[in-house]
């Protein structure tokens, strides 16, 4: 019956434990960068979760300039499991 457990266990923590893994950094970079209408200099990603069910998204920023005071910034969010869009707005 133990055994039954940690088995249980291993298996309900690998499939609940990935998290983005279907789309890629690069992948979400090139999604985010092909829906904004300028050619950003540079960009920086963050995995975050978004509402109850705890849903994951990647959160791209994308920027002309310094990134304390840059001239043009966008972010997008791209849903890290289908790599659908979720939102773009200015910085």
């Amino acid at each position: 019956m133990f055994v039954a457990v940690l088995l249980f266990a291993f298996v309900v923590a690998r499939t609940c434990g990935r998290v983005g893994d279907e789309i890629s950094q690069e992948k979400a970079v090139a999604i985010a960068r092909a829906q904004i209408d300028f050619d950003a200099e540079h960009h920086q990603i963050r995995l975050f979760k978004k509402g109850l069910q705890s849903h994951p998204y990647w959160g791209v920023s994308l920027y002309n300039g310094d990134r304390s005071d840059p001239t043009r910034c966008q972010v997008v969010q791209i849903d890290a499991e289908n790599g659908d869009v979720a939102s773009i707005d200015d910085c």
